[in-house]
């Protein structure tokens, strides 16, 4: 019996099916405010099937042709993926986004129903890199090109003839790009990085992204403002929060991805942004339960390995207490 190809195995029942999941898991891992929680479901769901990997390359294809999706309200997507705490109670669906989710499923539908009628060209299967809690790895990618995942990372690879493209789905990532005449281009949510060869880090978190330059220059653009470009150059570094891109500050090129070698560095860094960094780095969840002090700046060294003298240190500058609970870490504010 024949082997169905890739592309063919995504016009079955099942197929459209999984398009569909698909589409919904990328309006949530591209919004700027994903959670761990969400992080980890969609990584399961991804690692559960190699073809839940092939219909999220074509979903993220899908997605780029369709403006429209862009602007769904996520908060109405996210409900249908994960279960309120409240699950056993009542259906996931709120009542009130039953009508917006008819017609974002039927909109679905009518995409994946549109696969049927293209003509069976080959499928660029994008290939998935993560780390796991407190792992740092360095791949070599088939261009020559060095890509260093931070802990609890995860990165989606497409490099064919015509392109060179990365997906930063959570964490941070250092790149070290060969020259090439193909265009080499980081995306993480709203953010867009074009080079051609340099060395510079991508951050996400649920407040936005960030992109410093260790050596030569790229180019920052956020994908809904196409007018919005900024170049960045060596020791520079630029935020993009709340859909906005910030100034352009300095950085001095060695603290660029200093992570790599087991070092935190902050220079005037969010206090939440830190927290939500030293999460990456311990099997045992860390919070910061006020948000006003997760809003605070700070400027700080640190070494990986002493996270119990982080967490000691944030509770002589701020007013938090640390408390051990059976959840994890919680750091709380002081009345």
């Amino acid at each position: 019996m024949p082997h169905s190809s890739p592309q063919q195995e995504l016009l079955t029942d099942r197929g459209s099916a999984l398009i569909a999941k698909a589409l919904e898991w990328h309006a949530i891992v591209q919004s700027d405010a994903v959670s761990r929680e969400e992080e980890a479901a969609f990584q399961a769901w991804l690692d559960a099937d190699a073809a839940h990997r092939r219909a999220f390359e074509e979903a993220r294809r899908l997605w780029t042709e369709l403006g429209a999706l862009k602007q769904a309200p996520i908060e109405h997507i996210r409900s249908s993926q994960m279960p309120s705490s409240d699950e056993t109670q009542s259906s996931w669906l709120p009542f009130r986004s039953y009508t917006w989710m008819l017609a974002t499923c039927s909109l679905i539908a009518i995409v994946v129903t549109g696969l049927a009628v293209l003509p069976d060209y080959p499928v660029s299967v994008p290939e998935v890199l993560t780390t796991a809690t407190g792992e740092v790895r360095t791949e070599v990618l088939n261009d020559g090109s060095e890509v260093t995942l931070g802990a609890r990372s995860s990165i989606s690879v497409e490099i064919t003839d015509g392109q060179r493209h990365i997906n930063l789905l959570s964490g941070t990532a250092y790149f070290d790009v060969t020259d090439d005449i193909r265009t080499f281009t980081v995306s993480s949510g709203r953010l867009r990085v074009e080079v051609t060869g340099t060395e510079f880090t991508v951050s996400r978190s649920n407040r936005g992204a960030q992109v410093a330059v260790a050596e030569g220059s790229v180019d920052v653009q956020v994908t809904s403002r196409p007018a919005t470009v900024k170049a960045l150059s060596q020791g520079q570094r630029i935020s993009l929060n709340s859909g906005q891109l910030g100034d352009v500050r300095e950085i001095a090129p060695e603290q660029v991805g200093a992570w790599r070698r087991n070092r935190l560095v902050y220079d005037e860094a969010l206090l939440g942004e830190l927290v939500a960094d030293l999460d990456r780095y311990t099997d045992k969840p860390i919070r910061l339960l006020d948000a006003r002090l997760a809003s605070e700046t700070i400027t700080v060294t640190f070494e990986v390995a002493e996270m119990d003298l982080i967490l000691s240190t944030l509770a002589q500058l701020y007013p938090l207490e640390v408390v051990e609970t059976e959840a994890g870490t919680e750091l709380r504010r002081i009345q």
